[in-house]
């Protein structure tokens, strides 16, 4: 590295700094990418949601960079990256009070999503996943030095000289920092925010377990009528006021050959404080035994690693860009694990960085704009996932006091949740069927995603209103049975939400299991009966052409496709030729 001046310089080899530094390389841009400790290590944030599969694939198809591609569907991962991820059918989440001593079936939820012939989501062992991508941006040329910690920076005219702690400098026409939390650059320039501006207060304790038994397993019905997948074939939220325990198994999957579950415990501090000096294991398995369900799946398991426990999770920065540098992300800022958007959020960012550092570096006239201003929209972009998140969150958390009102936030979460991912399916689907290389120009050019379709507004403006409920409900003007009441005729009444899959009005009965049967109603809705623009901007794609694809698990000699780590690729075709 000595001697030689890179385009960019990534700090950090996580998942969001690994493809970043591997998009760029592939753009013709020269890398290199500096990491504190080294891979395989362990890291949270496992869970996939189906947006996140799909970015795994746009990026990946984007950037010719099969990698990426591998990284969207579960077989290529369990047969190129390692058999140590899980099946992410999709979300579940059990609603108790402590000492209840059953789950009650009309208090739980369970959202399953389709199964699709170019994608399926993943709950990623990340040691494996994440050293997968290094050596992936490796083979594409990135300059990666591991076990190398930053010192200090000289920002100069024409360049960044970052010190490194062998005595060496990188010099680098621009930053960008991916390591999280501890971010150098944050700290270098005072752009933590104190207090930290986000409304969401909590603490996590976590860690992976061997002998977690399937909850349906331990309770035969609970899940209250028959369903295409069960709760352990996903994510399982066990919530309780206050908090919330996550469950995500690396065992359930066929190619599978681990025996883990990761398990974490999140709190908000202001209702349930740590006792000093508490051991994090013990910590955790006390709020297990509050639970007599959550007692008979946790309290059996064993450690496969030491407990962590964290203080407050959340923190947010005055900004995420300056001159020559840039916060990604969790750098920037982070609210809770909870809904699993970190990874999906990440590769949006991602996409929008890298479109705007491979622009602004291969500009004409030999100028380069490496300004703050220059990555404005970033910036913006950034916030406004940050603080979407934080309100969808916070809203959540308060709402869990109470199985009415946060029966209600949960169909809040889901019609946002729902209004965010169609718009990438139909891109995904638009590029499969039809070879629509403009597919993909919509989200690029969406750089706060989710607020460029014609429902966008009404739906942040229901949003607000739900949470002004809660806020009616905290100052004890609304009881939490009226809360419901109100955030549901609000949903009921919302044009652009398919009320022949989802009864909003239901207090009890809510979820999603989106069979082929049930995809066919949701398509016809979209295809026939949904608001016309709902119908141009989310379902105007081959559905006819799409039910001909499949994901095939083998390929015949000579059509067999390899990355450049040697993994032989999933491949799409269509399975009649004709027709």
């Amino acid at each position: 590295m000595e001697g030689e001046r890179y385009d960019v310089a990534v700090l950090g080899s996580g998942l969001a700094g690994s493809i970043l530094a591997t998009i760029l390389q592939v753009r013709g841009l020269n890398v290199a990418m500096v990491e504190r400790g080294q891979h395989p290590r362990m890291a949270i944030g496992e869970s996939l949601v189906p947006t996140s599969a799909m970015w795994f694939w746009i990026l990946g198809e984007k950037h010719d960079i099969p990698e990426l591609r591998t990284l969207a569907h579960l077989d290529s991962v369990s047969r190129n990256v390692g058999p140590s991820s899980g099946v992410k059918r999709g979300f579940s989440y059990v609603y108790h009070r402590e000492g209840q001593d059953k789950i009650r079936p009309e208090e739980s939820a369970l959202f399953i999503g389709p199964k699709q012939p170019i994608f399926r989501e993943s709950q990623f062992y990340r040691a494996d996943v994440d050293h997968y991508m290094v050596r992936a941006a490796q083979s594409y040329g990135v300059d990666y030095r591991d076990n190398t910690t930053v010192t200090g920076f000289d920002f100069r005219s024409d360049h960044v000289r970052i010190a490194v702690d062998d005595g060496s400098t990188i010099d680098a026409c621009y930053v960008v920092d991916a390591t999280g939390r501890n971010s150098i650059l944050a700290q270098m320039f005072g752009l933590r925010e104190d207090p930290c501006r986000l409304r969401h207060h909590s603490r996590t304790v976590f860690s992976h377990m061997t002998g977690v038994r399937p909850l349906e397993d331990l309770e035969p019905g609970a899940e209250g009528r028959r369903v295409s997948a069960s709760w352990s074939k996903g994510t399982l939220h066990h919530v309780f006021d206050g908090g919330w325990f996550w469950v995500i198994p690396f065992n359930n999957y066929r190619l599978s050959n681990s025996d883990l579950v990761s398990v974490g415990l999140t709190v908000d501090p202001r209702k349930h404080p740590r006792e000093d000096g508490l051991d994090p294991e013990k910590e955790f398995r006390r709020f297990v035994e509050r639970f007599p369900v959550v007692e008979r799946h946790l309290g059996p398991a064993e450690a496969a690693r030491p407990f962590v426990a964290t203080d407050r999770l959340q923190y947010s920065s005055t900004t995420s860009v300056g001159d020559r540098f840039m916060l990604l992300q969790h750098a920037y800022g982070f609210v809770d694990p909870l809904f699993s958007r970190g990874i999906w959020r990440s590769l949006e960012a991602v996409d929008a960085v890298a479109d705007e550092l491979v622009d602004a570096l291969h500009s004409d006239g030999g100028h380069r704009d490496l300004t703050a201003e220059r990555f404005a929209a970033v910036d913006d972009m950034q916030a406004a996932m940050l603080d979407d998140n934080d309100q969808m969150v916070f809203n959540a958390f308060r709402s869990m006091a109470d199985y009415d009102t946060w029966t209600a936030w949960l169909r809040v979460w889901f019609s946002d949740e729902f209004l965010t991912t169609i718009p990438v399916l139909a891109a995904t689907f638009r590029c499969v069927t039809e070879g629509d290389a403009n597919a993909f120009k919509r989200l690029a050019g969406d750089r706060r995603p989710g607020t460029g379709y014609s429902f966008s507004a009404d739906l942040q403006r229901l949003t607000d209103e739900a949470d002004a409920v809660l806020d009616r409900v905290d100052a004890g003007h609304l009881t939490a049975r009226q809360a419901r009441q109100r955030i549901c005729a609000m949903l009921s009444a919302a044009p652009y939400l398919p009320h022949n899959l989802f009864d909003f009005n239901d207090p009890h009965r809510f979820g999603m299991d989106l069979t082929p049967p049930n995809l066919a109603r949701l398509v016809a809705w979209g295809r026939r009966t949904a608001p016309t623009d709902v119908r141009n901007e989310m379902f105007d794609f081959s559905v006819g052409r799409l039910g001909r694809l499949q994901m095939l698990d083998a390929v015949s000699p000579g059509r067999i496709k390899r990355d450049r780590l040697g993994n032989v690729l999933p491949q799409i075709q269509e399975t009649s030729a004709t027709g």
